[in-house]
Protein backbone atom coordinates (compact mmCIF):
# COMPACT_ATOMS: atom_id res chain seq x y z
CA UNK A 1 0.00 0.00 0.00
CA UNK A 2 1.11 3.56 -0.62
CA UNK A 3 1.22 6.16 2.08
CA UNK A 4 0.49 9.67 0.89
CA UNK A 5 0.77 12.60 3.26
CA UNK A 6 -0.13 16.27 3.46
CA UNK A 7 1.60 18.85 5.64
CA UNK A 8 -1.42 20.61 7.14
CA UNK A 9 0.58 23.01 9.30
CA UNK A 10 2.25 24.74 6.33
CA UNK A 11 -0.68 24.64 3.92
CA UNK A 12 -2.66 27.59 2.59
CA UNK A 13 -5.76 25.55 1.69
CA UNK A 14 -9.06 27.44 1.87
CA UNK A 15 -12.55 25.99 2.44
CA UNK A 16 -14.57 25.80 -0.79
CA UNK A 17 -18.32 25.94 -0.11
CA UNK A 18 -19.40 25.89 -3.77
CA UNK A 19 -17.55 24.78 -6.87
CA UNK A 20 -18.85 24.90 -10.46
CA UNK A 21 -17.98 21.72 -12.36
CA UNK A 22 -17.00 21.65 -16.05
CA UNK A 23 -20.53 20.46 -16.86
CA UNK A 24 -22.07 23.51 -15.14
CA UNK A 25 -23.36 21.62 -12.10
CA UNK A 26 -22.66 23.18 -8.69
CA UNK A 27 -20.97 21.11 -6.00
CA UNK A 28 -21.82 22.21 -2.47
CA UNK A 29 -19.42 21.02 0.19
CA UNK A 30 -20.03 20.48 3.89
CA UNK A 31 -18.30 19.16 6.97
CA UNK A 32 -20.91 16.92 8.63
CA UNK A 33 -21.00 16.85 12.44
CA UNK A 34 -24.25 14.94 12.99
CA UNK A 35 -26.94 13.16 11.02
CA UNK A 36 -30.58 14.11 10.78
CA UNK A 37 -33.32 12.17 8.99
CA UNK A 38 -32.82 14.13 5.76
CA UNK A 39 -29.08 13.29 5.66
CA UNK A 40 -29.76 9.65 6.50
CA UNK A 41 -32.12 9.45 3.52
CA UNK A 42 -29.52 11.14 1.28
CA UNK A 43 -26.81 8.71 2.38
CA UNK A 44 -29.06 5.71 1.79
CA UNK A 45 -29.73 7.05 -1.71
CA UNK A 46 -26.00 7.62 -2.32
CA UNK A 47 -25.17 4.10 -1.08
CA UNK A 48 -27.68 2.64 -3.56
CA UNK A 49 -25.82 4.31 -6.47
CA UNK A 50 -22.36 3.02 -5.53
CA UNK A 51 -20.56 0.75 -7.98
CA UNK A 52 -19.23 -1.35 -5.05
CA UNK A 53 -20.43 -2.21 -1.54
CA UNK A 54 -20.38 0.77 0.83
CA UNK A 55 -17.46 0.48 3.29
CA UNK A 56 -19.61 1.87 6.12
CA UNK A 57 -23.27 2.30 7.06
CA UNK A 58 -25.42 4.84 8.90
CA UNK A 59 -24.51 3.36 12.30
CA UNK A 60 -20.81 3.64 11.40
CA UNK A 61 -21.28 7.30 10.47
CA UNK A 62 -22.82 8.04 13.87
CA UNK A 63 -20.06 6.11 15.67
CA UNK A 64 -17.27 7.87 13.78
CA UNK A 65 -18.80 11.29 14.32
CA UNK A 66 -19.16 10.59 18.05
CA UNK A 67 -15.42 9.75 18.13
CA UNK A 68 -14.54 13.17 16.71
CA UNK A 69 -13.88 12.10 13.12
CA UNK A 70 -14.17 14.70 10.37
CA UNK A 71 -16.55 14.00 7.44
CA UNK A 72 -16.30 16.07 4.25
CA UNK A 73 -19.35 15.58 2.01
CA UNK A 74 -20.24 16.95 -1.43
CA UNK A 75 -23.74 17.41 -2.85
CA UNK A 76 -25.08 18.27 -6.29
CA UNK A 77 -28.78 19.11 -6.63
CA UNK A 78 -29.27 18.08 -2.97
CA UNK A 79 -27.88 14.57 -3.69
CA UNK A 80 -24.72 13.30 -2.01
CA UNK A 81 -22.14 12.57 -4.73
CA UNK A 82 -18.95 12.11 -2.72
CA UNK A 83 -17.18 12.13 0.61
CA UNK A 84 -13.96 11.57 2.47
CA UNK A 85 -13.31 10.83 6.14
CA UNK A 86 -10.67 12.23 8.47
CA UNK A 87 -10.09 9.81 11.32
CA UNK A 88 -8.36 10.90 14.51
CA UNK A 89 -6.75 9.17 17.51
CA UNK A 90 -7.43 5.55 16.57
CA UNK A 91 -8.72 4.32 13.20
CA UNK A 92 -9.99 0.85 12.39
CA UNK A 93 -8.53 -0.41 9.13
CA UNK A 94 -11.18 -2.90 8.08
CA UNK A 95 -9.27 -4.46 5.18
CA UNK A 96 -6.81 -5.87 7.73
CA UNK A 97 -9.05 -6.05 10.82
CA UNK A 98 -6.74 -3.87 12.88
CA UNK A 99 -6.57 -0.46 14.53
CA UNK A 100 -3.95 2.12 13.68
CA UNK A 101 -3.08 4.48 16.54
CA UNK A 102 -2.37 8.00 15.35
CA UNK A 103 -0.09 10.62 16.85
CA UNK A 104 -2.11 13.37 18.60
CA UNK A 105 -1.59 15.97 15.83
CA UNK A 106 -2.10 13.52 12.94
CA UNK A 107 -5.24 12.47 11.10
CA UNK A 108 -5.98 9.68 8.63
CA UNK A 109 -7.95 10.15 5.40
CA UNK A 110 -9.97 7.11 4.36
CA UNK A 111 -13.17 5.83 2.70
CA UNK A 112 -13.01 8.51 -0.01
CA UNK A 113 -15.60 8.14 -2.74
CA UNK A 114 -17.11 10.02 -5.69
CA UNK A 115 -20.16 8.81 -7.61
CA UNK A 116 -19.05 7.27 -10.90
CA UNK A 117 -20.73 9.81 -13.21
CA UNK A 118 -18.99 12.70 -11.40
CA UNK A 119 -15.45 11.30 -11.35
CA UNK A 120 -12.86 13.41 -13.15
CA UNK A 121 -14.46 16.73 -12.09
CA UNK A 122 -12.11 17.53 -9.15
CA UNK A 123 -14.81 16.69 -6.58
CA UNK A 124 -12.51 14.56 -4.44
CA UNK A 125 -9.87 17.29 -4.58
CA UNK A 126 -12.39 19.83 -3.19
CA UNK A 127 -13.55 17.41 -0.48
CA UNK A 128 -9.95 16.65 0.52
CA UNK A 129 -9.09 20.37 0.68
CA UNK A 130 -12.11 21.02 2.89
CA UNK A 131 -11.13 18.14 5.15
CA UNK A 132 -7.58 19.52 5.42
CA UNK A 133 -8.89 23.04 6.12
CA UNK A 134 -11.16 21.75 8.89
CA UNK A 135 -8.34 19.73 10.45
CA UNK A 136 -6.01 22.74 10.32
CA UNK A 137 -8.61 24.81 12.20
CA UNK A 138 -8.40 22.20 14.98
CA UNK A 139 -4.56 22.35 15.09
CA UNK A 140 -3.80 19.08 13.30
CA UNK A 141 -0.37 19.14 11.66
CA UNK A 142 -0.37 16.21 9.22
CA UNK A 143 -2.86 13.94 7.51
CA UNK A 144 -2.01 10.75 5.71
CA UNK A 145 -3.78 8.03 3.78
CA UNK A 146 -3.12 4.45 2.75
CA UNK A 147 -4.05 3.77 -0.86
CA UNK A 148 -3.80 0.49 -2.75
CA UNK A 149 -1.33 0.78 -5.67
CA UNK A 150 -4.05 -0.41 -8.10
CA UNK A 151 -6.29 2.55 -7.13
CA UNK A 152 -4.72 4.93 -9.64
CA UNK A 153 -7.63 7.41 -9.59
CA UNK A 154 -7.37 7.90 -5.81
CA UNK A 155 -3.59 8.26 -5.97
CA UNK A 156 -4.01 10.85 -8.73
CA UNK A 157 -6.70 12.76 -6.77
CA UNK A 158 -4.55 12.93 -3.65
CA UNK A 159 -1.36 13.88 -5.52
CA UNK A 160 -3.30 16.57 -7.47
CA UNK A 161 -4.53 17.90 -4.12
CA UNK A 162 -0.97 18.61 -3.01
CA UNK A 163 -0.17 15.34 -1.21
CA UNK A 164 3.16 13.58 -1.60
CA UNK A 165 4.11 9.94 -1.39
CA UNK A 166 5.49 9.59 2.10
CA UNK A 167 6.23 5.89 2.29
CA UNK A 168 4.62 2.53 1.84
CA UNK A 169 2.88 0.42 4.45
CA UNK A 170 3.10 -3.29 5.02
CA UNK A 171 0.38 -5.46 6.56
CA UNK A 172 1.23 -9.08 7.46
CA UNK A 173 -1.00 -11.75 8.96
CA UNK A 174 0.93 -14.84 10.02
CA UNK A 175 -1.18 -17.57 11.61
CA UNK A 176 -3.54 -14.97 13.04
CA UNK A 177 -0.80 -12.71 14.38
CA UNK A 178 -1.10 -9.28 12.77
CA UNK A 179 1.77 -6.96 12.10
CA UNK A 180 1.77 -3.62 10.35
CA UNK A 181 4.45 -1.02 9.80
CA UNK A 182 5.67 1.61 7.36
CA UNK A 183 8.51 0.67 5.03
CA UNK A 184 10.64 2.57 2.55
CA UNK A 185 10.15 0.57 -0.67
CA UNK A 186 8.96 2.92 -3.41
CA UNK A 187 6.22 1.53 -5.62
CA UNK A 188 5.81 2.41 -9.31
CA UNK A 189 3.26 5.11 -10.13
Amino acid sequence: MKIVAFDIENSSVKFVKEYVLKNGKVLKSYIINELDNDLISKFENAFSKMDFSPPFNIKDINTRLSQGYFFSVGMIDENIVGWTWGGVKKVYFDDFFTYINLEPENAFSFNSYVEKKYRGHDILKILIWNLVFSLKEQDYKKIWALIYPWNKSSIKAYINSGWTQDNSYLFINILGLKFHKPYKRKLKE
